[in-house]
């Protein structure tokens, strides 16, 4: 199918998207899935696609119809090495954050680093800290370095807040470990 792009180069998908009409997403996709697959090149020269566009604008719908009918177009990686993650948190999309957080299979995300060796924990932290402690949970590695050698904790801004995100954190790992005991059968030395 030849697939018809404006000036920008963008085409009616990348509009589609862009104006968060899921339903014209839909129907777009149901005549031509491979269109999802297509990247789009931005004024910075970024290298995007209907995903990331989603994600940055936080358009969770309209995420969801993309993933539904492009299976793998979450996996998408721009130019800088930023998945679908790195841009909602990037553009501050608590919605679209917590629609991947939720979505148990985007868990690679959550420790996906980008070139600079940033996992979205590492932007998350240094923006919004209260929003870390709601969505920290037992997938997030709080010790992965980046390419500068810090942690997400290392980016944190007061001492308070590191030993405020590890409590959090010891918490559920204890958690997870107490009830992974409590399922474990009791066996019995008669």
């Amino acid at each position: 199918m030849l697939i018809v792009k404006d000036d920008h180069g963008w085409t009616p998908l990348h509009h589609a998207v862009y104006h968060n009409s899921w339903l014209a997403t839909t129907e777009i996709l149901n005549e031509d899935f491979s269109i999802g697959y297509h990247e789009l090149i931005l004024e910075n020269d970024i290298n995007s696609s209907a995903i990331h566009i989603a994600a940055g604008l936080g358009h969770c719908e309209t995420m969801k119809v993309l993933m539904e009918k492009c299976p793998g177009c979450s996996d998408f990686i721009d130019n800088k090495g930023r998945s679908i993650l790195h841009v909602a948190v990037e553009n501050r999309k608590d919605k679209a954050i917590e629609f991947i957080f939720q979505d148990k299979t985007l868990t690679n995300l959550i420790n996906q680093k980008d070139r600079n060796g940033n996992t979205p924990n590492h932007l998350l932290v240094a923006s919004d800290f209260e929003k870390v402690e709601r969505l920290i949970d037992s997938r997030v590695n709080i010790n992965v370095l980046n390419n500068e050698k810090l942690t997400p904790l290392d980016k944190l801004s007061s001492d308070d807040q590191r030993a405020r995100l590890i409590k959090v954190h010891v918490f559920i790992v204890n958690s997870l470990l107490a009830e992974s005991y409590h399922f474990l059968p009791t066996i019995s030395f008669i």
